[in-house]
């Protein structure tokens, strides 16, 4: 992944996730501990928070297809084409509607939950996952 910057909005993204894989860790802990500013952190940065925090991330470019493969590791962040990220909770199989994936809404209070299917998700997602 290119070292394009991340912004609070999508760091608000990766704290939610951290904190649904048991890390208790806030913005404004990992901008004190990491001296990032409101341009965000480098992408590639995040991983290395990630491991810093003792969990495992990657990014990676996924397919509509692909994403039930990443069951085993969800929840994971699903960048947004207008620079904001999603939390990814899970993804079915919906007899009817096929693939539909569970999203949370990070910028919330963190209950804004929404049900998407793959033409809506291909419209607002850019494919990177972490």
């Amino acid at each position: 992944m290119s070292d394009t910057f991340l912004t609070p909005d999508v760091l608000n993204a990766f704290v939610h996730v951290s904190r649904l894989h048991g890390v208790d860790t806030t913005l404004q802990a990992l901008q004190r501990r990491y001296a990032f500013d409101e341009e965000g952190v480098p992408a590639t940065a995040l991983v290395s928070i990630a491991t810093d925090l003792r969990l495992e991330a990657s990014w990676t470019q996924v397919k509509w297809s692909q994403l039930p493969k990443l069951r085993n590791v969800l929840p994971a962040m699903l960048m947004l084409r207008d620079g904001t990220a999603s939390v990814l909770q899970s993804v079915t199989d919906e007899q009817g509607s096929g693939l539909v994936t569970h999203v949370i809404d990070p910028q919330a209070t963190g209950d804004v939950q929404a049900a998407i299917g793959g033409d809506q998700l291909s419209r607002i997602r850019d494919g990177r996952c972490c």
